[in-house]
């Protein structure tokens, strides 16, 4: 065999240093965006998860409220922040009011962290009662009910 063909019988096809630097860098660079991408889509679920929650406290403070003011209920006074009613769950008269930024129903918080809650009532033929609180979670989102007691 000549020298010629053993010493290209020989030579082997491999990666030279540029060519895995320059593989190393676009890796590096893949996994940084994924990475991102993964750290965006946590944050996401994150802030949904909490969205979630609070739109549950709200949705159960406002469904205690409703049914404490339909199930016969008699209101004897309301200020732009609280009502007061007679049922026959409370005989002796309930007070439903913003005490910090807590909304109580008497002693009973219904849910913390409120930063706004209003009631208006109409008078006539049918009397109704408006009410919304907004929490702290989220000031762009209110939560609203009307009820005719």
């Amino acid at each position: 065999m000549s020298p010629d063909v053993r010493a290209s019988a020989c030579r082997c096809r491999r990666f030279t240093l540029v060519e895995m630097v320059a593989v190393l860098i676009i890796g590096g660079i893949l996994v940084a965006v994924a990475g991102i991408g993964l750290a965006n889509a946590a944050h996401g679920f994150e802030r949904a998860r909490a969205t979630n929650e609070t739109a549950q406290k709200a949705q159960l403070a406002i469904g205690r409220l409703t049914k404490e003011l339909t199930a016969g209920a008699t209101v004897s006074a309301t200020t732009a922040t609280s009502i007061t009613f007679s049922s026959p769950r409370y005989p002796g008269g309930q007070t439903v009011a913003l005490a910090g930024t807590q909304l109580r129903l008497g002693a009973d918080t219904l849910v913390d962290e409120v930063s706004n809650f209003s009631v208006s009532t109409t008078a006539g033929l049918r009397p109704s009662i408006t009410f919304s609180l907004r929490l702290a979670d989220t000031d762009s989102i209110t939560y609203a009910a009307t009820v005719f007691p």
